[in-house]
């Protein structure tokens, strides 16, 4: 452990076109000199019977993704913890890791990573790495209300307070994730969010060919398009601004887009590359976050909130908790209604250009460089 190094585990697999804060925390790493390890949620038997995973599979199969200093690697587990009968008792996820082939600790060993300074974890399955690896610092960041994922075992909430106890360093991307744990950690830091400023702030990119078949003024939506994605709201104002063009890109998961589809002024381009965010965000009038309110998104501290910022773009959100945060008169609209979301998309279209500059300020005053410093002073003061 001579070097600094850092095991970041994450939930999104590194070539994701989802970019989540582990993602950026990696790339900041990278740019201070340490050596990165990248380790993703693991894939099981279970998940050869369902659509989406053969890049996971892949990058199990390969050995992973190795350069001079970075390492990234998809673990296949035999004992996945699973919302599934015996599969979903916190006794399985505390063994997941143990259960890998090849060996997790084995893979480590041999790309350095058997020995780090830091443990970053963000997803409570992988700070079962502990158990694997040596470390001297290990920092738990918790970004979403866990337990309130369909798709989540009901004792998830046991084990991210089990390892929120047992961290060097904890922080939380929301006031609300805060207030939950403060009971058992009363100096967990919160943290929010933040943004690649320079990535969505660059110099003007070349207009999407696609949007020379979607008139302007466009409302861009750009994320995971699931359950918690308000459709019923999309819909219904898509019906009442027949003039707007509606962009929505990431990948559908569960999600019935039926009503959606019947509507000219509704595009459903389906995911994008990260590096071509930029130029579908520029190109486009307002950012949307159509979020259902739910314990999930009010708990949900948006890193698309930032992008679009940066991107120019003022933003209008549903009455969530923590985004609700950032609301304010100029360029970060909430609606508490159908009615408020469709006078509120209409304001921000008609002051988009007098509200850029504020935008792009609050941005790259939130950028994920901001955040990171801190992280590093946090473990700075770990270490001495």
């Amino acid at each position: 452990m001579g070097e600094n190094s850092v095991l970041i585990g994450e939930y999104h697999p590194w070539e994701s076109t989802v970019r989540v804060g582990g993602h950026h925390y990696a790339k900041l790493f990278l740019q201070a000199g340490w050596r990165v390890g990248y380790i993703s949620h693991p894939i099981s038997p279970v998940h050869i019977i369902r659509a989406g995973n053969v890049s996971r599979f892949k990058r199990w199969i390969s050995g992973g993704l190795a350069s001079a200093n970075f390492f990234a690697y998809v673990p296949m587990t035999l004992l996945p913890y699973y919302n599934a009968p015996i599969l979903r008792r916190e006794y399985i996820a505390y063994k997941t890791l143990k259960f890998c082939i090849p060996p997790l600790k084995k893979v480590l060993d041999k790309h350095g990573l058997g020995g780090v300074k830091v443990l970053f974890v963000s997803n409570p399955v992988l700070a079962g790495l502990t158990e694997i690896v040596r470390y001297e610092c290990f920092v738990f960041r918790i970004s979403d209300e866990m337990g309130a994922f369909r798709s989540s075992p009901p004792s998830i909430q046991q084990l991210t307070e089990r390892y929120a106890m047992r961290a060097n360093i904890v922080f939380a991307t929301s006031e609300r994730l805060c207030e939950e744990l403060r009971y058992l950690r009363p100096d967990v830091v919160y943290l929010p969010n933040g943004c690649d400023y320079d990535h969505f702030a660059a110099l003007p990119r070349l207009e999407p060919l696609e949007y020379q078949h979607i008139p302007s003024p466009r409302v861009i939506y750009v994320g995971a398009i699931a359950d918690w994605f308000d459709v019923d709201l999309v819909s219904w104002v898509a019906t009442r601004l027949p003039d707007i063009s509606f962009v929505l890109i990431g990948p559908v998961i569960g999600c019935n887009l039926k009503d959606l589809q019947t509507h000219r002024n509704v595009y459903i381009l389906g995911p994008r590359a990260y590096s071509d965010l930029p130029a579908y965000m520029q190109h486009a009038d307002v950012g949307i976050i159509p979020f259902l309110k739910s314990r999930l998104t009010d708990a949900v501290n948006p890193i698309k909130l930032f992008e679009y910022c940066a991107a120019g773009l003022p933003v209008v959100i549903t009455d969530l908790a923590e985004a609700g945060r950032y609301a304010n008169q100029d360029f970060i609209l909430k609606a508490k209604t159908c009615d408020e979301f469709i006078m509120l998309l209409e304001v921000a279209i008609q002051h988009r250009d007098k509200v850029r500059d504020k935008c792009k300020a609050f941005a790259h005053a939130n950028s994920w460089a901001a955040r990171f410093a801190t992280v590093m002073s946090l473990i700075e003061e770990e270490r001495y």
